[in-house]
């Protein structure tokens, strides 16, 4: 483990919320730039003085909106934007690589109470996309979760 000497990190986000009734709506955006200026000790690849930091990307967004209020179904808009990461080959070497944008849907919903038991449905990355958060590590395609809530 390796301490960096000095990164900075600066940035802006936004989120805007609406709600009528049984529709709610949210959208939030963030704007991010991180810089190493000091890489410390060592010769640490996931600190190169002047670089990014490895996995921030400059944009991430997201848009969400909800119905209902009994039977509430929804559905969330995911966008992460280009970012770098390391790649190691066959020597175990680091080279930096960029990660390409990616978007997502997940969906969401919860039945009605009978008796305090509660369905829940939520799906996500719908369109079953391929992207990597990391390097070689690919993300998990379409992922359905079904399940009861009991409040009692």
């Amino acid at each position: 483990y390796t301490n960096v000497g000095e990164v900075s990190a600066d940035g802006l986000e936004l989120e805007a919320r609406f709600a009528q009734g049984a529709l709610s709506l949210r959208a939030q955006l963030t704007l991010l730039d991180t810089r190493v200026e000091d890489a410390g000790a060592g010769n640490d690849p996931l600190y190169v003085e002047g670089e990014r930091l490895i996995r921030r990307p400059r944009q991430t967004a997201s848009l969400a909106a909800n119905f209902g209020a009994d039977l509430n179904v929804g559905v969330v808009l995911n966008y992460v934007g280009k970012r770098e990461d390391l790649y190691y080959d066959e020597t175990f070497t680091a080279q930096r690589v960029e990660l390409p944008a990616y978007a997502k849907i997940d969906l969401n919903a919860q039945t009605p109470s009978v008796r305090g038991l509660h369905g829940m449905l939520r799906i996500e990355n719908l369109f079953d996309e391929s992207y990597e958060e990391i390097r070689n590590f690919p993300a998990r395609g379409r992922v359905i979760f079904v399940g009861f809530n009991l409040q009692y």
